[in-house]
């Protein structure tokens, strides 16, 4: 019905240039049926299989977290952010202790069109791209990570800034790009 404007991964962001991109790239995550399915993902993480955890972290001055008003902000005095029980919590210079997200996702056996097998730095290096300056979206997942890397050949691990509570947390892994070939 339509023609996408580009095919670059983080570029045109509509339901055309989504469709296409399937047919390029194994997603990690779908929606179909408006719940979240494992495609390129062994399984989707959770909070009941240990996979997701929500861990007690301190933060002081100048660490980036996300308020109780839900923005991205530097901690500084008089900003209120939601402490480890949920409770809002005006800083005042002594250190807060907050919650964030830590979720770990592993993917199937992939490879590229070339035989190259897929891997975790693969994801990585996507996520790099994700959130360089120059892309044309970024995302909120981009923004409110604090760290994406690999932990094994086919696994990576996100970890959320403090205070950022997404209920679809299972969906902030980044579709692999053939480092190999683009890196």
């Amino acid at each position: 019905g339509a023609e996408p404007a580009d095919l670059y991964l983080y570029g045109d962001d509509s339901i055309a240039a989504t469709a296409i991109r399937h047919a390029l790239y194994e997603s990690p995550v779908t929606s179909l049926g408006y719940d979240y399915q494992a495609l390129a993902l062994e399984k989707l993480p959770s909070l009941a299989d240990g996979d997701a955890l929500v861990q007690t972290v301190e933060v002081a001055e100048g660490d980036l977290v996300i308020t109780a008003a839900g923005e991205l902000a530097p901690l500084g005095q008089g900003t209120t952010v939601l402490n480890a029980d949920g409770q809002p919590v005006v800083y005042d210079g002594q250190p807060i202790t907050m919650a964030r997200l830590v979720v770990d996702y592993t993917f199937h056996p992939l490879v590229w069109s070339d035989g190259t097998p897929v891997t975790a730095e693969d994801s990585v290096f996507s996520f790099e791209v994700a959130r360089d300056r120059t892309t044309p979206t970024l995302s909120v997942e981009t923004r409110y990570t604090a760290s994406y890397e690999a932990t094994g050949e086919r696994s990576v691990r996100w970890t959320g800034l403090p205070g950022y509570r997404d209920p679809a947390f299972m969906t902030h892994v980044w579709p692999p790009l053939p480092l190999h070939q683009l890196g």
